[in-house]
């Protein structure tokens, strides 16, 4: 899996950060995402027997 590269915006009292990543996760493979401490999980699912997911992923975070 490659990392998510951020690039940075900066606007006034703004900061805009946006990354994108691919990757493909076999059958039985799991994807979770979750804040920490204490794992608060946004998604946690795995792939179906004899699927393969093919995942692109899009974050952007804007900062107050």
């Amino acid at each position: 899996m490659s990392e998510i590269i951020m690039n940075e915006v900066a606007i006034s009292s703004h900061l805009h950060r946006t990354g994108d990543s691919e990757f493909s996760l076999a059958e039985g493979k799991m994807l979770k995402i979750e804040t920490s401490p204490n794992g608060e999980t946004i998604f946690n699912s795995s792939v179906p027997a004899g699927k393969v997911w093919e995942i692109a992923v899009y974050l952007r975070i804007n900062e107050i």
